[in-house]
């Protein structure tokens, strides 16, 4: 009896046991952990989510209805802005589900309407904000004349150039258009950058990507240390004039842009540290790149078979890659590509100022290299007209520790044994060069 007696409260205890734990598992799950945070982890968090999932928390509570504007990193993207909509829903302009066969008319017109939502998003969204600087701001979008709005992303981009950003990004393409001087005249050219003048004492890195960048549009940047331009014509002035309105730029990336043919002619000495010029063109083939002095650049990369000055090695060019080289003192890096495909287009008469052999002309150039530790060279076809650069970088680079060398694919018309044969003669002829460097190595690949 004693022991039955007892049996009653233990089934009573854990029923009251399994109910408490209920509740608990339910107090749980339902309890508002996010809400407790401290402010700028919430912030911290919203900053790595995409912006229209930002401003959705707004609908949580009265307490999250602005929480989204105080955050310094604004990342708005059209693709992502589409992709949160449904594609089963009805037509923007129509207001109809169409039949299959029409699928493609309704496409269009929804995404005209969707992009025109999109345009009242980024407006609405920067009239909401709050908070003095922006830490990292990015406007995503695929500029087309066609609808009509890019007065208003005028407004948008003006609102952003005029405020306390550090890093800003403007992309207004999300494809390659190249080359670019083809577009002038096309609707669906680059972007043009509302007019200024733009000052900025907080803006630190800046890209920009299919627009037209003129440069009387900016007046000085006090604190910009890195410029990356994609796809952008560079309209006027020089690269003189870029560095006076940007005292501390450092690092100035270029990639498919149409450069002006004087662009680089400056008297001057850049305080570049790092230069890359990827797949650039220029106004005229014809030119060669002007004379200025970079005396503490550190990295310099060249994409030759587009930009310009690139290294078919004729006779015309010779002096622009040695004024160039002779610009660096500090180099560490050199990457050089030779294309012999566009070699004909460069036939033409030389000037008297260019009656100089050009077979003897890196013999006679005087010139050393203290820091300049890497080089690359793509294209290598080993003749008349590489053999000599490759020679007078081994007897003049210092601290040379690798030079790589990657070969020409044209076999021109040779024989599979003639070829090889040619490339067994020619790399023994390359490895057996004098080194001012005793832990310079020579690889082909």
């Amino acid at each position: 009896m004693g022991n039955s007696r007892h049996r009653p409260n233990l089934i009573g205890e854990t029923g009251f046991s399994n109910s408490s734990n209920r509740r608990s598992r339910f107090s749980f799950e339902h309890y508002d952990f996010l809400s407790q945070l401290p402010h700028s982890v919430v912030l911290h968090i919203l900053s790595l989510l995409p912006l229209r999932d930002c401003v959705v928390t707004s609908g949580l509570s009265k307490r999250w209805r602005y929480v989204w504007t105080h955050t310094s990193k604004l990342n708005i993207d059209e693709n992502v802005f589409y992709t949160k909509m449904d594609r089963n829903s009805p037509c923007s302009m129509c207001d109809e589900l169409p039949p299959r066969s029409e699928f493609r008319r309704c496409t269009r017109h929804s995404l005209e309407g969707r992009r025109q939502q999109f345009v009242q998003f980024v407006d609405r969204t920067l009239q909401l904000r709050s908070g003095d600087t922006i830490d990292y701001f990015r406007l995503s979008f695929n500029h087309n004349s066609y609808y009509g709005y890019t007065s208003r992303i005028d407004l948008s981009i003006r609102r952003i150039l005029m405020s306390n950003v550090r890093v800003l990004e403007l992309s207004f393409s999300q494809q390659l258009k190249f080359p670019l001087n083809d577009l002038r005249s096309n609707e669906s050219g680059p972007f043009e950058l509302p007019n200024g003048p733009y000052e900025s004492k907080s803006l630190k890195i800046l890209t920009l990507n299919f627009c037209n960048f003129k440069l009387a549009n900016f007046e000085v940047f006090h604190s910009l240390r890195r410029i990356h331009l994609k796809q952008v014509l560079l309209l006027e002035g020089s690269i003189g004039d870029l560095v006076s309105k940007c005292p501390l730029l450092e690092d100035f990336h270029l990639y498919l842009c149409n450069i002006h043919r004087r662009y680089f002619q400056y008297e001057g000495d850049l305080q570049l540290k790092n230069l890359i010029i990827r797949r650039c063109t220029m106004n005229t083939q014809f030119d060669i790149i002007g004379k200025f002095s970079a005396p503490r650049l550190l990295s310099l990369v060249i994409d030759e078979d587009k930009f310009r000055l690139y290294l078919v090695l004729t006779k015309q060019e010779l002096p622009g890659i040695s004024c160039l080289l002779s610009s660096c003192p500090y180099l560490e890096t050199l990457s050089l590509e030779v294309d012999l495909i566009n070699q004909q287009n460069w036939v033409f008469e030389s000037p008297l100022s260019l009656s100089f052999d050009e077979e003897q002309f890196w013999k006679s150039q005087s010139l050393h290299f203290y820091c300049l530790e890497t080089v690359y060279i793509d294209g290598f076809v080993g003749e008349t007209f590489d053999i000599p650069l490759v020679e007078f970088l081994l007897e003049n680079s210092r601290v040379l520790e690798c030079m790589t060398i990657n070969w020409n694919s044209n076999k021109r018309r040779m024989s599979s044994e003639e070829y090889s044969h040619f490339i067994e003669t020619t790399t023994n002829k390359v490895l057996h060069m004098r080194r001012a460097s005793s832990k310079a190595r020579v690889e082909f690949i």
